[in-house]
């Protein structure tokens, strides 16, 4: 049982080690493009003394869109401050006299951003030419300030925003988070050929020749010969003339033979004596047997 559950867990890892390389997902993939928001702050303080820098201190919004493709960066940053600042009070050699006074007002300040990212460290500079304003000094007048920080493929950002005049000058830092990540289109993956396997031949079996029995001869038997019976030959009697007496043979011959003669007589034209009832009748009998003979 533990032989089947363990070749059943090789096969899963072997399986999924194919499948998951084409299915890369999102995350780990690196973005083209990346949209930043986020927000800035700093402290204003004087570079030079007997100074009062008046807010003491601004924020505001930052926006960067980055591409990592052309190593482009550009955005906008707008921000404002109010407040009121003490400084010394110098005299002619700009040297504290020990009295102090306070001042008060507000800025207001806005420019684009334009600059320059490394695709593989992140790592950004910019420069913005802000415009700004104040209610002590009144404007607006241009500032030039230096963006730089770094962006992470996570989507996270930080760096550090500086302006300065001449005596006072924005020390601060922004922070920003991406709200839109561009990736590359998901490479469409190549179907692994497939083994098509040859089936292994398979032998028809060749049946065996199955001997067909030769039926033994039939002695037809012949016929008895039938004996026909030979019919006897029956005697077919010739009938007596009706109304003729029968004579015998010899007086038959004789009365024949005088009969003959006495017919060649008249077929020769010679006369004879005719002859007697009796001889006239016999001479009929045989006239009539050669006639019917």
């Amino acid at each position: 049982m533990r032989r089947k559950s363990f070749v059943r867990l090789i096969i899963a890892i072997l399986i999924i080690a194919c499948v998951v390389p084409f299915f890369e997902p999102t995350w780990a993939q690196e973005p083209t493009q990346m949209t930043l928001e986020g927000t800035h702050s700093g402290a204003i303080a004087p570079t030079v003394p007997c100074f009062a820098c008046i807010p003491p201190s601004a924020s505001g919004s930052i926006k960067l869109v980055v591409d990592f493709e052309t190593g482009s960066v550009s955005g906008e940053v707008s921000g404002s401050g109010a407040g009121e600042a003490t400084a010394d009070i110098c005299d002619e050699d700009d040297q504290p006299t020990g009295e102090r006074h306070t001042a008060s007002g507000e800025i207001t300040y806005s420019g684009t951003i334009i600059g320059s990212i490394d695709p593989q460290s992140g790592a950004i500079s910019a420069k913005t030419t802000l415009q700004i304003t104040s209610t002590k000094e009144g404007g607006p007048w241009p500032m030039e300030a230096t963006i730089t920080g770094v962006v992470k493929r996570d989507g996270s950002a930080s760096g550090k925003f500086y302006f300065a005049t001449g005596a006072c000058a924005f020390d601060g830092g922004w922070n920003a988070q991406a709200t839109s990540i561009v990736y590359p289109p998901s490479p469409t993956p190549s179907p692994q050929p497939t083994e098509t396997h040859t089936p292994e031949p398979t032998e028809t079996p060749t049946p065996e020749p199955t001997e067909t029995p030769t039926p033994e001869p039939t002695e037809t038997p012949t016929p008895e010969p039938t004996e026909t019976p030979t019919l006897e030959p029956t005697e077919t009697s010739t009938p007596e003339p009706k109304g003729v007496l029968p004579i015998s043979d010899d007086q038959d011959r004789d009365k024949t033979a005088d009969l003959v003669r006495n017919l060649e007589q008249l077929l020769a034209g010679k006369g004879v004596k005719g002859p007697t009832p009796g001889q006239a009748a016999a001479a009929g009998v045989a006239i009539a047997t050669l006639i019917s003979g």
